[in-house]
C-alpha cells in the first residue's frame, strides 16, 4: 500500500464522511481523531470502534395530529463513523421520563432509504498550465471516480485556470460526465484557486425536509497541483462563501509549489495531500464506498404519543446497552408541544373535534392540524365543520397532489354557494385559502375509491399572521426599590416571548425618573453600567423587541448604592506566583483587587514559611507586586494579602502557597541513556495545577476529553525536549524498526508498539518511563488553556510554524517551533505513547497526574497527532488509542526520567 493511500484510507474519508451532514446542524465536532494508524509494517493490529458505542444526532423533528411524532436523526460510532444496521428493537423511547410501551403507542424506525436523497458533487479540476504533462492523469482520476457514482448522486464537472468553465451540469449519466472529462484542454499559466471555490459552492443549495421526505446536499471536490496567482479573490473570500458547504481539497505536487495551509482551512470536509496524480484512483474509489456506509446511518423515528394534555412534553430516544455515557451524544432529547393532539393513536381518532377560525388566527397553528392520517381500511378521518358560505371554483380547480385529481362527493348542502365543479382536491386535510376578502378552511372527512367526503367553512375578513409582543421584562436584579448596591453591579433581568420569537433589548439608564437610552439592540439579558457613583439613586427600564418589531415596554426599576466608604475591599484574588504552583530565580508575587465603592486601596504583604504566614514584607503599598528576590530553593513559602481602603475597611485575602524550585520551567537538561553512549535532552517540567480536556465548545472536539477536570502535580519531572529518535532507539535496542515514512538519525523512531517501549525501558534499567497521559498534556500546554499551545488557531493560520501534519512523512525531530516550556513537536510528527489504559471519558481520572492504570486493558492512549492527520488532530486535548502490540507508521513516544533527581 502508498504511504498516500495509506493515510487516505485510515483518516481523510472518515473525516469526509463526518462532516457531511454539517449544514444540518447533525454533527458539528472534529472527527477521525480516535485511531491512530497501524499496521505500518504489517505487523500490527488496529482497533476500530466498539460495537456498542454509539452516538447520536438529531436532524428535523415535526409532528402530526391527531398524536404522531416524526424525528430524523443519524447514529454513529466512536469513530464517526456511520452505523446503519439498528433496528427497532435497539431503541428505548421516553416521553416525560416514562417508557413508552408498544401496547400504547406505535413505534416504527425508518432509514434513510425511505427518504428520498440526493448529493450534487462539483467535480472542480486544475487545467492551468503549471499541470503540463500531468491532465491525462487528472482526467483518468476525475473518470474514475465519475464511474463510481451512486444511485442517488449527481457530477457537475468544472475546470479553472484564470477562467473557470462549466463543462457538465448536474448528471448522473456517465458517458455524458466521461465524455465531457475526455475534452478538457490546458488552460492558462494563471491559477484562481480562491475563484474556483467560490464558483464550486455556488452551484447548490443543501435542503432539508423529513415533512417532504426529501434531502439534498452537496459536496466540492478540488483537486489542484498549485496555488492562488490571479489575486481575483482572497482566501477570506474563498471561506466567507464556503459557509457551511462541505468541501474537499486535494493537493498533488511538490510541498513548496502547493498552498497547503490555504488547502486544509477551505477543506472543511477534508484535506489530503499527494506526491502525485497516480495515488489518486484509490482516494476516490474509496470515498464512494465509504458515502453509501454514512449515508445509511440516517433514520426515521415515527411513533405515537400517549399524551393528550395542551403542554410541553420531553423526547428521549436512548440506544440499548450503550458504552457512550456522554449525554450530550449517547441520547437524543428533544421536546414538543401537544397543543393540537387530540388522540393516542391512528386507530382511535377522536369522531368529530370543533374546529374554530377567528379573524387573526394564526397559519402556523393550522399546520398541527392539517395532515393524512391512514387507518387500516385507507380511510383518511378528521373533524367537520358546519356552517358554509360561498368559495371560489378557482381555489378548487388549483389544487391536485402529484397531478392525481379526486372526484367530490358533497355530504351536505352548502350554504349561498352554487355551481362549482368537482376537479381536483389534494388528500391532505386542511387548506386554507384567501379568495377576494374571504378565507375558506376545507377538511376532509374520508377518502374512499376516489371520492372525497368533505366540510368547508368560509368566513369574511383578512387571514393575517398574528404577532403577540414580547411578555414584559421581569425579574428585575437589582431589585426594584434595592438600597445599598455596590457600585460595580450589573444590571439582570428576565424576558419571555408567547410565540416563541428572538428578542432584543433596548435598555434605558440614568439618574432621572425618565432614564435615557444607553444601549439599543442588545441580545444578552445582563448589562453592566460604567462609572456608577456612591449614594446615588438610578432609574432603568427595558424595551422588548421580538423580530417582527412588535415591542413591549417594561417597568421604570430604581436601586440606590452604597454611600462612599460603606463597603471593604473586595477579597484579593488572582494570585501569582499561581497556588499551588512552582516558582524559580527572582520571585514576583503579583495579585488582583478593588473596591466596590471606588476607594483608594493599599495592601500589606505577607510571606514565610508557616502556613499561616506573619511576617509582614511591606505594607501600606498601592502596587498589586511585590518582589521577593532570590529565595530559599526546594523551599515551600506561603504568602497573604491585606487589602485597607480609606475609611478602614480591610479584608484579608486567602493563603497561597508556591514551591521554590532549582528549576526553572523548560530548563534543558542532558541525561545518560546508556552509559556515554548515547544521551538525551530533557526539559524541566515545574509542579502545579491545570484543567485538562476540552474546553466547552471547543472547535473540533470530541467526548472523549471531557469531562474538564482540575490535575494538580505535588512534583515536577523532566520530560524529553524531542520524540526519541532513531539513533537513540538503535543505540538501545540494536536495530532501527523505522521505514518509508522518514530514517535518519534525527527522525523520530515509529512502528514501535506500546509494548517495544516496555522492553526499551528494560534494557535503560528502568531509569525512564512513559509519560502519564495527564503529564503529557500538562508538558504540551506549557501553562496555555487554548486549543493550541499556540492559541486558539480557529483558522489553522500558524499550524505550520509549531506542527508536523499532513504530509507524506515524518520529519526531523525539532525542525518547528516548541512550546512555552521549550518542548518541540508536542503537536504532530508522531503520535506520542503515554502509559495510561484507555478510558473513554475522564469520568474517575486520577487528579494527581499519575498514570490511569485501570480501563480498557487491550488499548493504552496516545496523544499528539501525526504527520498524516489533520491539524485539528493536533489540539493540546485530542487524544486516540491503540491496542498495545499495534504497530504505526505514525506512532512514537518520548520518555519522562523517572526520578525527580536528575543523573550527574
Amino acid at each position: 500500500m502508498t504511504k498516500f493511500t495509506h493515510f487516505a484510507q485510515r483518516n481523510g474519508f472518515l473525516m469526509f464522511l463526518i462532516v457531511l451532514f454539517i449544514g444540518f446542524g447533525l454533527l458539528t465536532s472534529g472527527c477521525g481523531e480516535d485511531s491512530p494508524t497501524a499496521n505500518g509494517n504489517g505487523n500490527g493490529d488496529e482497533v476500530l470502534h466498539s460495537d456498542k458505542y454509539f452516538m447520536t444526532q438529531q436532524g428535523d423533528i415535526y409532528l402530526l395530529a391527531p398524536s404522531a411524532i416524526n424525528v430524523s436523526f443519524q447514529v454513529l460510532d466512536d469513530s464517526g463513523r456511520g452505523v446503519y444496521d439498528l433496528t427497532v428493537d435497539d431503541f428505548i423511547i421516553y416521553e416525560d421520563n416514562e417508557t413508552v410501551l408498544p401496547s400504547e403507542s406505535k413505534l416504527d424506525i425508518n432509514k434513510a432509504d425511505a427518504l428520498n436523497y440526493e448529493l450534487k458533487t462539483v467535480l472542480m479540476l486544475d487545467n492551468s498550465g503549471s499541470v503540463g504533462d500531468s491532465l491525462p492523469k487528472i482526467k483518468s482520476v476525475a473518470i474514475t471516480m465519475v464511474n463510481q457514482i451512486s444511485d442517488y448522486q449527481k457530477f457537475a464537472v468544472f475546470t479553472f485556470s484564470e477562467r473557470i468553465l462549466q463543462i457538465m451540469d448536474f448528471t448522473d449519466n456517465v458517458s455524458d460526465l466521461t465524455d465531457a472529462i475526455n475534452t478538457i484542454e490546458l488552460g492558462s499559466e494563471s491559477t484562481n484557486l480562491y475563484g474556483a471555490v467560490i464558483e464550486g459552492v455556488s452551484k447548490w443549495q443543501d435542503y432539508y425536509s423529513l415533512r417532504d421526505s426529501m434531502i439534498v446536499q452537496g459536496i466540492l471536490v478540488l483537486l489542484t497541483d498549485g496555488r492562488e496567482t490571479t489575486h481575483l479573490h482572497t482566501l477570506d473570500d474563498a471561506l466567507t462563501a464556503i459557509e457551511n458547504k462541505r468541501v474537499y481539497t486535494i493537493g498533488v505536487g511538490p510541498a513548496d509549489e502547493v498552498d497547503r495551509s490555504s488547502l486544509v482551512q477551505l477543506g472543511n470536509a477534508g484535506s489530503f495531500t499527494a506526491d502525485d496524480f497516480s495515488q489518486l484512483e484509490a482516494t476516490f474509489e474509496s470515498i464512494q464506498k465509504s458515502i453509501d456506509q454514512f449515508a445509511n446511518s440516517f433514520y426515521w423515528l415515527h411513533y405515537f404519543s400517549p399524551t393528550r394534555d395542551f403542554m410541553d412534553h420531553d423526547l428521549e430516544l436512548r440506544i440499548k446497552d450503550n458504552q457512550n455515557s456522554e449525554n450530550s451524544s449517547s441520547t437524543l432529547l428533544t421536546s414538543f408541544n401537544s397543543k393540537w393532539f387530540y388522540s393516542k393513536s391512528e386507530n382511535d381518532v377522536v369522531s368529530y373535534r370543533d374546529v374554530e377560525l377567528n379573524d387573526g388566527d394564526r397559519l402556523g397553528d393550522l399546520n398541527f392540524i392539517s395532515g393524512a392520517l391512514h387507518d387500516p381500511d385507507g380511510v383518511i378521518k378528521c373533524k367537520k365543520v358546519n356552517g358554509w358560505t360561498g368559495i371560489s371554483n378557482d381555489f378548487f380547480n388549483s389544487i391536485q397532489t402529484d397531478g392525481v385529481f379526486w372526484n367530490i362527493v358533497i355530504e351536505e348542502a352548502i350554504e349561498n354557494h352554487s355551481g362549482f365543479s368537482t376537479s381536483g382536491i389534494t388528500s391532505s386535510d386542511v387548506w386554507v385559502a384567501d379568495d377576494g376578502g374571504k378565507f375558506a378552511i376545507i377538511l376532509v372527512q374520508s377518502i374512499s375509491n376516489s371520492q372525497i367526503k368533505f366540510s368547508m367553512k368560509a368566513q369574511s375578513g383578512s387571514f393575517e399572521v398574528q404577532n403577540d409582543p414580547p411578555d414584559s421584562p421581569y425579574n428585575p436584579t437589582p431589585a426594584d426599590d434595592a438600597d445599598g448596591v455596590v457600585i460595580e453591579t450589573t444590571l439582570s433581568w428576565s424576558c419571555s416571548d408567547p410565540d416563541g420569537d428572538a428578542l432584543s433589548y433596548d435598555v434605558y439608564f440614568g439618574t432621572s425618573s425618565n432614564p435615557s437610552l444607553v444601549v439599543e439592540g442588545y441580545r444578552q439579558g445582563s448589562y453592566q453600567p460604567e462609572d456608577l457613583d456612591c449614594g446615588t439613586t438610578y432609574y432603568w427600564k427595558i424595551v422588548a423587541t421580538d423580530n417582527l418589531n412588535a415591542s413591549t415596554v417594561g417597568s421604570v426599576w430604581r436601586f440606590t448604592t452604597t454611600e462612599q466608604g460603606a463597603q471593604p475591599p473586595v477579597i484579593p484574588y488572582d494570585p501569582h506566583q499561581a497556588d499551588n504552583g512552582s516558582a524559580h530565580g527572582d520571585i514576583t508575587l503579583s495579585w488582583s483587587c478593588s473596591d466596590p465603592d471606588g476607594d483608594p486601596v493599599t495592601y500589606d504583604v505577607y510571606l514565610g514559611n508557616s502556613e499561616d504566614p506573619t511576617i509582614e514584607v511591606s505594607s501600606n503599598q498601592t502596587e498589586t507586586t511585590y518582589s521577593a528576590g532570590q529565595l530559599q530553593v526546594d523551599t515551600e513559602y506561603y504568602w497573604k494579602i491585606i487589602a485597607s481602603d480609606n475609611h478602614g475597611h480591610s479584608t484579608t485575602g486567602p493563603v497561597w502557597s508556591f514551591t521554590n524550585s532549582p528549576h526553572y520551567p523548560g530548563e534543558e537538561q542532558s541525561f545518560e541513556l546508556l552509559g556515554d553512549v548515547v544521551t538525551i535532552t530533557m526539559c524541566w517540567i515545574p509542579a502545579g495545577e491545570f484543567m485538562m480536556g476540552r474546553q466547552d465548545g471547543e472547535q473540533a472536539s470530541d467526548s472523549n476529553e471531557s469531562p474538564r477536570h482540575r490535575v494538580t502535580f505535588a512534583e515536577g519531572f523532566w520530560i524529553g525536549k524531542y520524540e526519541v529518535t532513531q539513533e537513540q532507539w538503535e543505540a538501545v535496542m540494536g536495530n532501527n524498526p523505522a521505514h518509508d515514512y522518514g530514517v535518519g538519525d534525527d527522525y523520530p523512531v515509529y512502528l514501535v508498539s506500546w509494548n517495544d517501549i516496555q522492553d526499551f525501558e528494560l534494557a535503560l534499567g528502568n531509569s525512564f518511563r512513559l509519560p502519564s497521559e495527564a503529564e503529557w498534556e500538562y508538558a504540551c500546554r506549557g501553562g496555555t488553556t487554548t486549543r493550541f499551545y499556540w492559541g486558539d488557531d480557529s483558522g489553522y493560520v500558524d499550524t505550520d510554524r509549531y506542527a508536523v501534519y499532513y504530509q507524506g512523512c515524518t520529519a526531523e525531530v525539532g525542525t518547528k517551533l516548541p512550546n512555552a516550556w521549550n518542548l518541540y513537536d508536542m503537536s504532530g510528527n508522531v503520535w506520542e505513547w503515554c502509559e495510561d489504559w484507555w478510558n473513554g471519558s475522564y469520568n474517575g481520572a486520577p487528579d494527581d497526574g499519575s498514570a490511569w492504570e485501570s480501563g480498557d486493558d487491550s488499548r493504552r492512549v496516545l496523544r499528539g497527532g501525526s504527520w498524516d492527520r489533520d491539524p485539528r488532530s493536533c489540539r493540546s486535548a485530542d487524544r486516540a488509542r491503540s491496542t498495545t502490540g499495534a504497530r504505526g507508521a505514525d506512532s512514537g513516544f518520548r520518555l519522562v526520567f523517572s526520578s525527580s533527581v536528575p543523573s550527574p
